[in-house]
């Protein structure tokens, strides 16, 4: 499906990011896995380069202009004109109105101009080959309230927004651009923070009235379910769906 393509997945070290790289790997596409945790991509690079040689991990700030540059172009050198783009970094702050100017400096950083400034960067070079996809890795946290989570919210909301312009922008260069929003996914790091702070397993957490209640399937969500979808809009079966938002949230928030 995506045989001599290229793809850029930032945030691709771990969890929804990492599952994304794996599902375009096995597709055959030349995957760029841009992090800023070097141990954890190096790491990662090391394991999945035991069955495939066609993934490269760039350690990149994505809320530096000059880091996206030279990973966009190392990545160009490497594996040839950029086909798609998965913005999936992100900072995690969960504060509420006591977050400081300094929190939200970073979280905007990361969470905003990083998504902007990876699409600048790669947009002329799908320009070139006449066409590409941008899929934006969101959350159901734009779309509903959630306890001290003002400014994650407020980024992921502005992604939703930068979403939708981009692919009014961008569809006149047969660029599509789309979000997927997750719900509550069991990454490594969900798993981790349930573990130490909550007490609590998987099985626990999925029949948690307040995790895995949330959502209609009961359950939470695996990262592998989101990244089927995220290969599904970036494929040519999505050829006529740009600026929308995929919720992969078990039904959460249609209820």
């Amino acid at each position: 499906m995506f045989s001599d393509q290229t793809v850029i997945v930032t945030g691709g070290a771990n969890g929804i990011g990492l599952a994304t790289v794996k599902a375009f790997l096995e597709k055959n596409a030349r995957v760029v896995m841009a992090d800023i945790v070097q141990e954890a991509g190096q790491r990662a690079q090391k394991e999945l380069a035991r069955e495939k040689d066609n993934c490269l991990f760039i350690p990149t700030d994505t809320g530096c202009e000059s880091s996206v540059q030279q990973m966009v172009q190392q990545a160009m050198q490497t594996f040839g004109p950029i086909s798609v783009l998965v913005n999936g970094a992100a900072c995690f702050i969960m504060k509420g109105v006591e977050a400081t100017p300094q929190d939200w400096e970073q979280v905007c950083r990361v969470g905003i101009a990083g998504y902007a400034l990876c699409a600048k960067h790669v947009v002329p070079s799908m320009k070139e080959i006449g066409g590409g996809a941008i899929v934006n890795i969101c959350s159901i946290s734009a779309l509903i309230a959630q306890p001290h989570f003002v400014t994650y919210s407020a980024t992921k909301g502005a992604v939703l927004s930068m979403t939708r312009c981009m692919a009014l922008d961008l569809a006149k260069d047969n660029i599509r651009v789309n979000a997927v929003s997750p719900g509550t996914i069991w990454t490594e790091s969900n798993e981790r923070f349930h573990r130490e702070t909550l007490q609590m397993n998987r099985a626990q957490a999925d029949h948690d009235p307040d995790i895995g209640g949330k959502h209609m399937l009961k359950r939470t969500g695996d990262p592998h379910e989101v990244a089927e979808a995220i290969l599904f809009l970036a494929s040519n079966k999505a050829r006529f769906i740009t600026g929308d938002n995929v919720c992969v949230d078990g039904g959460y928030t249609a209820q």
